[in-house]
């Protein structure tokens, strides 16, 4: 995902999703189950050469009383970092330490130039916050107060399980414009459009962006494919930013 640092530079945020019912576990003598996974990502350049890689493996010791929790959550990993502008392409591949699986998934991004005019940030579906940590970077995108946002990539929702889904965005205003910027929103199902407006916004903050969560309320949609699209005007700029999910 992209952002936009206090200095008008590109900031990247890389997350990885891993479901962790896909993870084998092991039954032990002691009665917990074991298990574990290993991950690669590769970030390339148009040019295909590999400008960062991230790697990591974790072990996981699960009590028999939390096997059902564990295999119902999630392995989310961020990172953020200054990223050139241009295209890119992440490569990732996860591997089943005990099941002898590999999953890989390839997909792009377009960082934009470093700019002071109106922009947006990519869209985040939000899929639990936490209070934030002493530790906690200033230039994390993601830390909106004292909460830091574990995102969910691509969602897949079941009305059954979740009222809502809560969302944020990042408004970058043009500070040379004398007129606030304004924020609008288009909601459709299946490439249909079932409504929108404009949406209120807030005050900047201290190094001038507009954060902006809100929810949609799941009760009353239908099953289907859904796109959130935002457009951000200010003066004759404008800006827009679209994310999608899935209904079952």
């Amino acid at each position: 995902m992209h952002f936009r640092g206090r200095q008008g530079e590109p900031v990247c945020e890389l997350v990885m999703d891993i479901p962790l019912n896909n993870v084998t576990l092991e039954k032990q003598g002691t009665g917990e189950s074991s298990g574990g996974l290993s991950y690669v990502a590769l970030l390339k350049d148009a040019r295909g050469e590999v400008v960062k890689k991230f790697q990591d493996e974790r072990a996981f010791n699960v009590p028999a009383e939390k096997v059902e929790g564990f295999k119902a959550s999630h392995f989310i990993y961020t990172e953020h970092f200054e990223l050139a502008p241009g295209p890119y392409t992440i490569v990732t591949a996860v591997l089943d330490g005990r099941g002898d699986r590999i999953s890989t998934r390839k997909s792009s991004l377009k960082m934009p130039p470093a700019a002071t005019i109106l922009a947006l940030s990519s869209i985040t579906f939000v899929r639990s916050t936490k209070d934030r940590e002493i530790s906690s970077q200033e230039t994390n995108p993601l830390i909106v107060g004292t909460k830091v946002i574990s995102p969910e990539i691509n969602p897949v929702i079941s009305k059954i399980g979740a009222p809502a889904l809560p969302f944020y965005l990042v408004v970058y205003p043009d500070k040379n414009s004398l007129e606030p910027p304004q924020l609008v929103m288009e909601f459709s199902r299946n490439g249909q459009v079932l409504g929108g407006g404009p949406v209120q916004l807030g005050e900047p903050d201290n190094d001038g962006r507009i954060p902006f969560f809100a929810t949609v309320p799941l009760a009353p949609l239908d099953p289907g494919n859904f796109t959130l699209r935002f457009v951000a005007k200010q003066g004759t700029a404008t800006a827009e930013e679209t994310a999608s999910f899935v209904l079952k």
